[in-house]
């Protein structure tokens, strides 16, 4: 497992050492929770209808033979964010909670450290140690959590957790117009995690955006 550790290394530094400065990719990473691998329209599910993530795959690449060594969402976010599986990043005490020498080579400090301007919105719900800041890894970064779903907004409307990572995102891009770094933004959503102590359907266990209404009927 350290040689994947050294590999995610060794991919960041070419990034910015190997290549010219103007040639550095931007990099948008979407992070989707609780979804099964089939549940979109590139795998061919006979009804989720992903057409935007579908046009990612007909023009990236796509792994078919993927493997997790923990199918939760924290182990999931901690091996992304520090290179390293759960035996090798966490106490081992059944916390879950990660090791401070696991957070020496964090993928959001490369990058920055390279020169890149990076951002985070969403989910975060790592289990890090009580004095980590998440913050102070990210040159923008917002918290957007379920408990409830729909937030509301200062005119007394509410909008949806996946609605206010987009918009920040969007906002993000924005304003990168005048900045000359490559950015990595993080969009990490919540849906489809069930909302575990609210049961009616389409407001509570399951809330979908209201543009969503009827779509599935």
């Amino acid at each position: 497992m350290k040689i994947r550790r050294t590999v995610i290394a060794l991919l960041l530094g070419w990034t910015w050492q190997g290549l010219a400065e103007e040639s550095r990719p931007n990099i948008i990473f979407i992070f989707a929770d609780d979804q099964r691998h089939d549940t979109v329209g590139y795998a061919g599910h006979p009804i989720v209808k992903t057409p935007t993530i579908d046009r990612l795959a007909a023009s990236g690449v796509r792994f078919d033979n993927m493997f997790v060594t923990r199918s939760t969402c924290w182990a999931s976010r901690t091996t992304i964010l520090t290179g390293l599986t759960s035996r090798s990043a966490v106490e081992p005490d059944g916390s879950d909670r990660v090791r401070p020498g696991a957070l020496t080579a964090l993928f959001p400090d490369q990058l920055r450290n390279g020169g890149y301007r990076t951002g985070l919105f969403g989910k975060w719900h790592a289990k890090m140690p009580n004095d980590f800041r998440p913050e102070e890894h990210f040159d923008e970064y917002e918290k957007i959590f379920r408990n409830p779903y729909f937030k509301t907004m200062p005119d007394g409307s509410t909008r949806h957790t996946t609605e206010l990572i987009g918009d920040r995102g969007i906002e993000f891009l924005r304003t990168q117009r005048g900045d000359d770094r490559p950015f990595c933004l993080n969009l990490w959503f919540n849906a489809g995690h069930a909302e575990d102590k609210d049961r009616v359907p389409g407001t509570g266990h399951y809330p979908w955006p209201k543009a969503m209404d009827g779509k599935y009927d």
